[in-house]
Parts: C-alpha cells; sequence; structure tokens
C-alpha cells in the first residue's frame, strides 16, 4: 500500500484535485484507493486506552480505515496550511499515539500516518522542542508535550520514528505543488 500512497501525493491520477485543505486530502484518497479495489471507511468512531502517562483527550474518530482482503490499515491524515505550526507538529504526534493504540488493541493491522503542506516552517530549521523532531534527527518516541498555551497535556508514544528523513517533496503535478509530504509507517508495540 505504501507504493500506491506515494503515487497517489507524487503523481495524482489526472481525476484528483489538488489539496486545499484535510477534508479535500482525505476524500481524495478515500476515493483513490476505492479505485483501486480497497474498501474504504470514513470517520470511523473508536474508543481507546490511552498509554499511562498521556494525557491529551484521547481521539475518537479514524480517518480512513482501509481494507486489502482480510488487512487493516488505519490511516491518520493531516494537512496543515496556514499558521498553527507547533500545534499541528503536536496534533501529528496525537494522531500517531492514536492509531499504536489503534493497533495494540486489534482494530487494524496496519497503521499510517500522512502529513501533507506546503508551509516551509515544517521542515525548515528552527527553534528547539518539538520542531526538532520534525526538522533534525531527534527520534520522536516517549512523552512528547503540548508545545503552545498552557502546555497542559502530552501524548506517549511507544515506537520511534524519525520524521527528518521522511520529508519527501511534492513538485509540479503532484497533489501540492511546493510542499512536502510524511508518509509514517506505524509500530505496533
Amino acid at each position: 500500500m505504501i507504493p500506491l500512497l506515494r503515487s497517489f501525493l507524487e503523481r495524482p491520477e489526472e481525476s484528483i484535485s489538488e489539496i486545499s485543505n484535510e477534508a479535500s486530502l482525505q476524500h481524495e484518497l478515500g476515493f483513490f484507493l476505492r479505485k483501486h479495489g480497497f474498501k474504504v471507511k470514513f470517520e470511523q468512531p473508536y474508543s481507546v486506552a490511552s498509554v499511562q502517562g498521556s494525557t491529551r483527550k484521547p481521539k475518537k474518530e479514524l480517518d480512513l480505515l482501509v481494507f486489502d482482503g482480510e488487512i487493516k490499515t488505519a490511516i491518520e491524515l493531516k494537512a496543515p496550511l496556514a499558521g498553527r505550526v507547533p500545534e499541528s507538529m503536536y496534533d501529528f504526534c496525537a494522531d500517531i499515539e492514536f492509531v499504536e493504540a489503534l493497533l495494540r488493541q486489534g482494530v487494524a493491522d496496519k497503521g499510517i500516518c500522512i502529513l501533507v503542506t506546503n508551509n516551509r516552517q515544517f521542515w525548515t530549521l528552527g527553534k528547539e522542542g518539538i520542531y526538532d523532531y520534525f526538522r533534525s534527527k531527534k527520534i520522536l518516541n516517549g512523552s512528547i508535550s503540548k508545545p503552545t498555551g498552557m502546555k497542559d497535556s502530552c501524548v506517549i508514544l511507544k515506537g520511534k520514528y524519525n520524521l527528518n528523513e521522511c520529508w519527501i517533496d511534492l513538485g509540479e503535478g503532484s497533489v501540492m505543488t511546493g510542499g512536502r509530504y510524511l508518509l509514517i509507517e506505524i509500530i505496533k508495540s
């Protein structure tokens, strides 16, 4: 499925529109996968147990649940295009935590999180903190604190992810000209 997802993002079919928000990403990807023989369910509700120490309010809906025969893949999507950079980074970490929990509970066999953006602040070098996970070789793992506001919550990730090495440029003819994407396979832990 990973090569098919990369093809969708980097060289979409003519019928796929350029991504303008998270909803368009979700729908275009869902319909693309259906066209390629997958069964796709949108916005599936789930109640998952948080890892001990996680204080962020648990997510309740999965963007896409994709069936390839008996294999189920949980997919969470982000398409932040304007502002909220550190908050969107934190939300992406929460997506990873959610998909890890779905895998632990046996809801899905595989997990994927995708972030698509044309906002250079997500991948250019700069500040420390949550930015380090997206812009340097710092491994995303363990407790990740909310970066702004009251900083009153954290997510706990069991898997280890090197996001900086996963950024892929999106050129002309892609779903988002001038953007980049992260496609992370989530580890069952």
